[in-house]
């Protein structure tokens, strides 16, 4: 099982393909050298007898007609030659041998080659050439040597080439895995790092080796990665916590509430106003689980605004006219400018947005300040709708801005019109969930004394199945 998951390995595939083609390659290279060496020298070995021929062309044509000074002098040639057995001899224009060397080799015909050259006879190079100054004519010299020291030469380089692929061979693997080794280490500490991360212990990171390569990159992305999951878990621990805390205090507040009445008998009265204490806090608490329930929902991502076209400005209307009644008893006056606009959401989650909205700017806001309310195409991106909530309260103090959007957050209830006041605190982090999972924006500004705005972009629908409130 060892072995196979060696054979599995990144580093041992990295190394058999990367030694595989190395070493074809460099047996390709190994063999196109040998070739081009033995043509090298078989070039070479012509050239040689090129110049004796022609040096023999010029001997003959200074001798003649002094054929024994010319077969002395062929004798001499070939004997300062011996070592590559060379030979030549001399024919005269009607194919009549008229003198050679005692080393011509056995077979090889006494007339003239008549033929391109060099050429081969058997284990020997020839080349011919004709006489041009000798009257009649032409003779024909021809010179030839033995190939076997060419051969010689190729056969040792042939086992020296052979030595180094053999070399390469066993090289090659052993330094192909050292190397797969040294390039896939970053990965054996990415795996060990992994393996020792835990859901509550996500604090460990990868080092980064600093040659900015992909490795590298890899590591970036992974880090990154633990950044997101360790505030996201952060996120979900805080907010099982605060939601727990939320939960218990109007179970805690209920079951107080029953064991006093059932301390001792009480009258239809005082039954009566304790169950009614129970209702209030059932209430508070099905506005609690729907809104946790709503962002769970907005969390996994299960809204689906796909083809749905939703009449935001009718929308807006409704709402506006549903606090109408609530502001007026408050002092406040709201002022709305609603334009026709379609946006691509879900009406039944679109709706809670505006709601929250207008009911936190008349929440915080005091007797004779005014709320604004705008709805419209946004003029700054014609693809996006724009929802403007604006008041002239108090506003929200500035250390208190980054935090508006976090669940279960509260500001100073002080600052509500209706004095200190429990809530939720998960309004403004379910708007936030529900434009994002729109693929909208929403932002928030606000001056103190001067009042906040909230803005919502969403995108624009381009479909024509509108969904009516």
């Amino acid at each position: 099982m060892h072995l196979e998951s060696i054979f599995r390995s990144l580093r041992f595939r990295l190394s058999f393909w990367n030694s595989l083609v190395l070493i074809l390659l460099v047996g390709l290279t190994l063999l196109g050298l040998l070739a081009g060496m033995g043509y090298a020298l078989e070039h070479e070995l012509d050239l040689l007898l090129t110049e004796d021929a022609t040096e023999m062309v010029m001997m003959v044509e200074r001798l003649y007609p002094n054929w024994d000074a010319i077969a002395e002098e062929m004798s001499r040639k070939a004997l300062s030659h011996d070592e590559r057995e060379w030979f030549g001899q001399i024919l005269g224009p009607d194919g009549t041998l008229m003198r050679k060397t005692q080393s011509v080799p056995e077979g090889l015909t006494p007339t003239p080659l008549r033929r391109r050259t060099p050429a081969s006879f058997e284990e020997f190079r020839i080349v011919e050439l004709p006489t041009k100054k000798i009257k009649p004519g032409p003779y024909f010299v021809c010179v030839g040597s033995s190939v076997q020291f060419v051969k010689e030469d190729i056969d040792r380089l042939s086992r020296s080439i052979l030595i180094a692929w053999l070399a390469i061979l066993v090289v090659a693997p052993l330094s192909g895995y050292w190397l797969a080794g040294r390039a896939t280490r970053p990965l054996g500490d990415i795996i060990e790092t992994a393996s020792r991360l835990q859901p509550r212990h996500l604090s460990e990171r990868l080092v980064l080796s600093g040659a900015g390569d992909e490795l590298d990159q890899l590591c970036q992305v992974i880090n990154n990665l633990l950044d997101r999951l360790a505030t996201y878990l952060a996120n979900q621990r805080e907010f099982l916590a605060n939601a727990a805390h939320e939960l218990r205090s109007p179970l805690a507040a209920m079951r107080a509430g029953v064991e006093v009445s059932l301390d001792r008998d009480r009258s239809p009265g005082e039954y009566r106003q304790s169950m009614e204490e129970t209702v209030e806090q059932c209430a508070n608490l099905s506005i609690l689980v729907n809104q946790l329930l709503l962002l769970a929902e907005t969390d996994s991502r299960d809204i689906n605004a796909q083809g749905i076209s939703t009449p935001l400005d009718a929308l807006a209307r409704r709402i506006c006219s549903m606090f109408e009644g609530v502001a007026e008893q408050r002092g406040i006056k709201l002022l709305y400018d609603i334009q026709e606009v379609q946006v691509q959401g879900n009406i039944n989650h679109l709706r809670p947005v505006l709601s929250n909205l207008v009911d936190n700017a008349l929440k915080f806001s005091r007797s004779g300040d005014i709320v604004e309310v705008r709805v419209g195409p946004d003029p700054n991106n014609p693809d996006f709708a724009r929802i403007s909530v604006a008041d002239s309260g108090e506003g929200i103090p500035t250390d208190d801005l980054p935090r508006v959007f976090n669940r279960f957050f509260r500001g100073d209830q002080s600052r509500t019109q209706e004095g200190p006041k429990t809530g939720t605190g998960l309004g403004l982090s379910i708007c936030h969930s529900i434009v994002q999972a729109h693929g909208g924006t929403i932002t928030v500004t606000s001056s103190p004394d001067k009042g906040t705005r909230f803005d919502v972009l969403l995108p624009i629908s381009k479909d024509h199945q509108p969904e009516r409130p």
